[in-house]
């Protein structure tokens, strides 16, 4: 690798914005009101994130698999006993909005965005 091509890989990986800290969102299940949720994101030194949910009533998710796959944010978790697969695509800069499927198929909504956006 020249010195060049290292430069541009170092420039290129500062430019990533970071996805760990403080979100906010939405989520609306089906046939249900939309519920303000809050997202804690943390990344790894291998690169992994970990994404907790939580709101003030409910109490706090850990989200599984979660996956950065261009700009969509992939994840499941299990609310009330119930599986969800989540894809959410980036809308904006620093936003994110999508859905969650359930195990029998049922679709709800989700968002996630910084608190300053």
């Amino acid at each position: 690798m020249t010195a060049v091509s290292a430069l541009t890989l170092v420039v290129l990986a500062g430019c990533t914005p970071s996805m760990e800290g403080e979100w906010v969102g939405t989520m609306t299940p089906p046939y249900g009101e939309v519920i303000a949720i809050n997202y804690t994101v943390d990344t790894g030194d291998d690169g992994t994130m970990a994404i907790d949910l939580s709101h003030r009533y409910f109490g706090t998710f850990e989200l599984w698999n979660v996956q950065m796959s261009g700009d969509t944010l992939g994840f499941a978790w299990a609310p009330v006993d119930v599986m969800m697969e989540c894809k959410l695509a980036r809308t904006e800069r620093e936003a994110f909005e999508g859905y969650c499927k359930d195990e029998s198929g049922q679709l709800g909504g989700m968002t996630m965005r910084r608190p300053d956006v």
